[in-house]
């Protein structure tokens, strides 16, 4: 799991919807 989490904040498309 964290190795998805890790890919999805690589990648930057929930750090803008989390700011």
């Amino acid at each position: 799991l964290y190795y998805l989490i890790a890919k999805f904040l690589e990648g930057g498309p929930l750090r803008e919807t989390a700011e």
